[in-house]
């Protein structure tokens, strides 16, 4: 036998309360009142906050997600006067399309210690010796109300620390003793690569990577950043920073290399995005003026960027905002006449290297 009953157009919202229900009054008052329902139902808010002792402020609240469901609320009667105990009547009262589900766990906590008499007042005794609540800021047992899985694994503080800070076997700080020594059989790549970046750093032994790729064009930058990593080092800090050093070769203790270290030339930043601008407008504009029938420059000629020698004259801005040269690649008649046989330091310094501090 089968029942037709019409739906109507009422829609409610479920709300599946994880407790024994003896008072509604007190349900609505732990789910933020009226006022914590109509705002968790009706606006983008998609929690609902369940907060069993709601007139305690230190208690941590349960917090429900609202999901897509199908379903209809029933109202179920039985008259009083009808003795049938079977005869009940279903009506359906409204459509139910979504439903506030609360899956987290209620966390536990410290409670203060009060007094029966006064609350949280001092409870009673010698004067000067009342026994005051402990009033502790209550601690949280877990960051997740969702239970979650955890293999238990044997990891050490120390494991995790040093894995954090470990540099790579490439890298050296200014203040280390040693510099990485060479290692047999570390080359890669195809032969003739190899020999010419060999030879490349037999004749000039520290290297920023772009100088070496001016030289050896051949090679694409992955392969070239591969093959430096195994035949070089890179300091991270001192007058050397981010060149490319032959391993077995410690600079600091070197006398000729003070014209190999580095020197750091920073853009300041809306200098920087000023002309970045302005090489994205010239560019677009290279780029809608050139046709197909025309003889005029295609756009990525009439926006190159500036070459090598124009950027180590100065005579071009470069790139980036933060570039390496080396003061061997500055050709610049001032900055070489400055740089022409000065008296050097006796020994070497991370701000300065073998050059005076002025």
């Amino acid at each position: 036998m089968s029942v037709t009953q019409p739906v109507p157009d009422r829609e409610v919202i479920l709300v599946e309360y994880p407790g024994y229900v003896k008072s509604p009054d007190a349900v609505v008052e732990t789910l933020g009142g009226l006022k914590g329902l109509t705002a968790a139902s009706t606006g983008d808010k998609s929690l609902l906050q369940l907060n069993f002792r709601p007139r305690d402020p230190l208690a941590h609240p349960v917090y429900g997600d609202r999901q897509p469901t199908q379903g209809l609320l029933l109202k179920l009667s039985r008259s009083a006067a009808d003795t049938d105990r079977h005869a009940v009547k279903a009506e359906v009262v409204a459509s139910v399309h979504s439903k506030f589900t609360f899956n987290g766990m209620a966390d536990f906590q410290y409670q203060s210690v009060v007094s029966s008499s006064s609350g949280l007042g001092p409870e009673d005794g010698p004067y000067g010796q009342e026994t005051e609540p402990l009033l502790c800021i209550p601690p949280v047992f877990t960051k997740a109300d969702v239970p979650l899985d955890y293999a238990f694994k044997n990891f050490r503080a120390s494991d995790r620390a040093s894995s954090k800070t470990k540099q790579p076997l490439w890298q050296v700080s200014f203040a280390a003793q040693h510099v990485p020594q060479s290692q047999p059989g570390s080359m890669q790549g195809p032969e003739g690569d190899s020999q010419a970046l060999q030879a490349q750093l037999q004749a000039r032994p520290i290297w920023t990577q772009s100088s070496l790729a001016q030289q050896l064009p051949q090679i694409a930058q992955p392969d070239l950043e591969a093959q430096l990593q195994k035949l070089c080092y890179l300091f991270t800090d001192g007058p050397w920073q981010g060149a490319w050093v032959r391993r077995g070769l410690d600079p600091r203790q070197d006398s000729t290399t003070w014209r190999l270290q580095t020197l750091q030339y920073q853009l300041p930043p809306d200098w920087y995005n000023r002309t970045a601008v302005a090489r994205s407008k010239r560019a677009d504009t290279a780029g809608h003026e050139a046709t197909p029938t025309s003889e005029a420059s295609p756009p990525e000629k009439a926006a190159a960027a500036p070459s090598f020698d124009d950027i180590h004259r100065l005579a071009a801005l470069p790139l980036t905002q933060v570039s390496v040269f080396q003061l061997c690649d500055l050709n610049h008649a001032e900055l070489q006449q400055m740089l022409h046989d000065p008296a050097l330091a006796a020994g070497c310094t991370e701000k300065s290297g073998k050059l005076p501090h002025t």
